[in-house]
């Protein structure tokens, strides 16, 4: 099996974000409630370390121009805050 699309985003979550995660196709709603499958990228384990504030507004931003819900926004926001890894 060769390696495609998928082994180059495991190599470069590896490179930037220390970690290894694979691809896990979801099914997301759109704002018409219409199921849309999509791909997302987990990391099966990790290793405890503070979050990365940084990190964190390249995912709060692009949610909230989506007009994610004020509450998801404060969610992702927190692990901006945080002093140490989430327990």
């Amino acid at each position: 099996m060769g390696c495609g699309t998928s082994c180059a985003s495991e190599t470069h979550a590896k490179g930037i974000l220390g970690e290894t995660y694979l691809p896990e196709a979801v099914l997301v709603t759109d704002r018409a409630g219409t199921f849309r499958p999509a791909l997302t990228y987990i990391a099966p384990t990790m290793e405890p370390r503070a979050t990365e504030r940084d990190y964190v507004e390249r995912i709060a931003l692009p949610a909230e121009h989506c007009c994610f819900p004020a509450w998801y926004l404060e969610k992702i926001r927190s692990f901006g805050r945080q002093d140490s890894a989430p327990t």
